[in-house]
């Protein structure tokens, strides 16, 4: 099957290869008529070189590499890069989605792999890729003052006097933000806060429900929430507790 978006340049996607020949016969083939520019790497090594020298915009690991522990190759790309982060894994359980999670993945995918799935999943993590970077922020920027966090997170005042009053999953994670004041909160935290349960822990729903937040307060409010992305790590609020 083959799949068109648009006329830009291919998205570049690196692939850890596990030496089995899957990645070189079936993986790439199909991401390279999915419209991305995909190569194999065989090494750890070669792929934080790749990462921090080339314009490469999602990594794409397997949880049951032979050469490599994925989940340290994540938590290491996560700190040296802001590169998206797939990993595809069977699924046992939900722990492994948890670690991959906690180590700093974006995006999970069980095993055997829907390639069309694969293909349609990494577009729309590029996309969100592209988003975050559009809002993200540093931690030290300044935000406006006057936000307040009223009846334990159920309500949100703005410096103008308009309140909003919150979902169940948006107060979660604004009464999370609120405890913290203006300290980084990490993606997972937020994700733990928002989940009803383990099967909810999902990054996408949670970048999802804080662009919904963020639009809301918006239009209801008529100010910007002053929430702050720190890419590939999580986010901030300042605001005051009444």
């Amino acid at each position: 099957m083959s799949f068109t978006y648009g006329a830009t340049a291919p998205i570049q996607v690196a692939v850890l290869d596990n030496g089995t020949g899957t990645q070189q016969n079936i993986l790439l083939p199909n991401l390279r008529s999915g419209g991305f520019h995909a190569e194999c790497i065989v090494s750890a090594g070669e792929l934080y070189r790749a990462v921090v020298t080339q314009s490469i915009a999602i990594v794409v690991l397997d949880t049951h590499h032979a050469n490599e522990d994925a989940f340290a190759v994540t938590q290491y790309l996560r700190e040296i890069s802001d590169v998206g982060i797939v990993m595809l894994m069977g699924w046992d359980g939900h722990q492994d989605s948890i670690k991959a999670m906690r180590s700093g993945a974006d995006l999970c995918l069980a095993k055997p792999i829907d390639t069309e799935l694969l293909i349609v999943s990494l577009h729309s993590l590029n996309r969100r890729l592209n988003c975050r970077a559009t809002f993200s922020a540093v931690a030290d920027q300044p935000s406006p003052p006057g936000w307040k966090i009223l009846d334990d997170g159920w309500r949100l005042a703005a410096p103008n006097g308009e309140v909003v009053v919150m979902t169940a999953s948006e107060q979660r994670i604004i009464k999370t933000l609120g405890k913290e004041n203006g300290k980084l909160v990490l993606r997972i935290a937020l994700m733990e806060a928002a989940a009803q349960d383990a099967e909810d822990l999902d990054p996408h729903r949670l970048e999802m429900a804080i662009h919904r937040l963020r639009a809301k307060v918006q239009q209801q409010a008529g100010e910007e929430l002053p929430l702050k992305t720190v890419r590939g790590k999580g986010y901030l609020l300042i605001c005051e507790a009444l």
